[in-house]
């Protein structure tokens, strides 16, 4: 070997080790690469070189650098337009576009900087509503209708730009700013009907987006803000001493069109998730529904009994709903869901419907109890014939419900413990609640055997037969006074004896209600001996009276306890 081979041996092997060192740097980059994207992968943030403490405080200022530079902006349009150089209209349309860049801009940053767009949609917001209530209030450059359409598309463009990726960066700021500036224009301009329209336009738009679920989460602020504005609306429209002075004036009929807004809006969106989508009704659903009935048909009807127009269409309109939502709960959803909370939703609404527009076409009147005692009979068989104790308890509703609209109650107690009773033959309304609750108990209490009734079941006869037992006491007693005119007190000895005969016959057919029902009349006959007939009657008739109280209390006992030996017997019978 030569000396130049001897010389170059020591540079061969310093190579050989910068390479193998070469090698282990690439090595180690490679795999610092690969752990880098498997930690985003996971959605684990990527180690950088910016140590974790110094991150807030380098991201805090730039942000808050964007918030200035966006007002900045927007106080450059401001001084155009107060130079002159803009006109009014121009400069307030100029700031409006100039705010919905900073929101479309929320969007177009990364999936990641969630708090980079919220600031861009908070930044948007600082920009449009002072100028909006500016322009509205002090220049007078936009007028109320301009101003709530404006709120209206800026709330719609933030769901259009939250579509795609169904994020609520863009939406929250964008709604809750909507709905603040909107009612506090409402009250400010003193102009609330278009403040109401737009506020009914964002719930729309919010119920659609929720209809495909998106932006859920701002459905039931929504949801109050539009309550609210109607609620306000509605008291002006109907309010005694009509609409306060300074206010802009709005048509009649204009507040029952954004009534039967509300209605549809909230109804439409529960219908779709609910019967076209087959989702589960939620509280909120549930709750909304109801108010918007409330609010809407109920105002509507105000509204439209002051003003002489349309109260017999809104009748009809809650008369037709309540039937579909009868036809709904018992003819789909009873077939393909169940009677699942939906099922109950729907067919309580029916029944409240039903009641509220025959209430609102035929009033308070024997014509609507008629309609109510039709009801109970139609609803009583209906359940009994399909099974359906929803139908049954509804029964028992229309038959409460038409003792209610007629004189029953104060006839009954007129007839029980009036001084001076001149009724006969016996009122109309006595007779008719009289019948309607037999025949329904008749046809109720036939159905099934006593034993085999459920406990809503036995309460739902309890409803029918409270009202029979006091319409039969209280047609008896106007009897027993129209044959002795004198006997006034034997009233007492007639709810005593009805308390006993009841007893009886609710031992012996093994029928709860009736032995439950019989305290309610021994109740009643000792109010009637304190009140009446300690202070009225003659001595030998609170003797009898007397004599048949404390006879009854001596033989309630036993007539209950035979019952309870006679249940012991069949149990065991049963048994062996």
């Amino acid at each position: 070997m030569g000396a130049s081979d001897l010389k170059s041996a020591p540079d061969i092997a310093e190579l050989a080790r910068a390479v193998e060192d070469l090698e282990r740097r690439v090595a180690g980059l490679e795999a610092q690469k690969a752990l880098s994207g498997a930690e985003t992968l996971t959605g684990e943030p990527a180690s950088t070189s910016v140590p974790a403490a110094a991150v807030p405080s380098v991201l805090a200022p730039g942000l808050f650098g964007r918030v200035l530079l966006g007002l900045a902006g927007a106080y450059l349009l401001r001084a155009l337009t107060e130079s002159g150089f803009l006109p009014q209209t121009v400069g307030a349309l100029a700031a409006v576009f100039y705010a919905g860049g900073w929101l479309f801009s929320s969007v177009r940053l990364s999936p990641r900087d969630r708090v980079a767009a919220t600031v861009h949609a908070v930044t948007a917001v600082l920009i449009l509503c002072p100028l909006l209530w500016e322009a509205t209030l002090r220049l007078h450059a936009l007028s109320s209708w301009s101003t709530a359409v404006i709120l209206a598309a800026f709330v719609l463009f933030s769901l259009f730009l939250s579509w795609r990726r169904n994020i609520l960066e863009p939406v929250w700021p964008a709604v809750a700013a909507g709905l603040v500036t909107s009612l506090a224009l409402f009250v400010a301009t003193r102009d609330p009907l278009p403040f109401t329209v737009c506020l009914l336009t964002m719930a729309a738009a919010i119920e659609f987006a929720a209809s495909r679920d998106h932006c859920l989460g701002v459905r039931g602020v929504m949801a109050f803000a539009a309550n609210l504005a109607v609620l306000l609306l509605s008291y002006l429209a109907t309010r005694p001493k009509g609409v306060p002075e300074g206010y802009v004036p709005f048509a009649s009929m204009a507040v029952i069109a954004v009534q039967i807004g509300l209605v549809v809006i909230y109804l439409s969106g529960t219908v779709i998730r609910t019967l076209v989508r087959l989702l589960h009704i939620t509280a909120l659903e549930i709750v909304q529904t109801a108010l918007a009935l409330a609010i809407g048909l109920g105002g509507a009807y105000r509204v439209a009994e002051q003003s002489a127009t349309g109260a017999a269409a809104i009748a009809a309109l809650s008369l037709l709903m309540g039937v579909a939502s009868y036809l709904i709960a018992f003819a789909f959803l009873d077939r393909r869901t169940g009677r699942d909370l939906s099922f109950y939703t729907y067919s309580t609404c029916g029944a409240l419907l039903v009641v509220a527009g025959s209430r609102l076409l035929l009033g308070a009147s024997m014509a609507v109890a008629l309609l109510w005692s039709g009801l109970a009979l139609a609803a009583t068989w209906t359940g009994i014939s399909a099974e359906r104790k929803t139908l049954r308890f509804h029964g028992a509703a229309y038959l409460l419900l038409a003792a209610g609209a007629s004189s029953w109650a104060s006839l009954t107690t007129m007839a029980l413990f009036g001084d001076r009773v001149s009724l006969w033959p016996p009122p109309m309304a006595l007779l008719l609640i009289m019948m309607t609750a037999g025949l329904a108990y008749a046809v109720f209490g036939r159905s099934k055997q006593p034993a085999e009734e459920s406990i809503l079941e036995r309460l739902t006869l309890l409803a029918i037969a409270a009202p029979l037992l006091a319409s039969l006491a209280a047609v008896a007693s106007l009897a027993l006074l129209r044959l002795l005119p004198g006997a006034a007190t034997g009233r007492t000895t007639l709810l005593i004896g009805t308390a006993v005969l009841v007893a009886w016959a609710g031992t012996r057919t093994n029928r709860r209600e009736l032995v439950w029902l019989h305290y309610a009349f021994m109740a009643l006959a000792a109010w009637r001996l304190l009140m009446s007939d300690f202070q009225r009657s003659h001595p030998a008739l609170l003797a009898v009276s007397l004599l048949a109280y404390g006879g009854a209390l001596v033989l309630l006992p036993r007539i209950l306890r035979s019952s309870r030996a006679l249940d012991a017997a069949k149990h065991d019978a049963a048994k062996l």
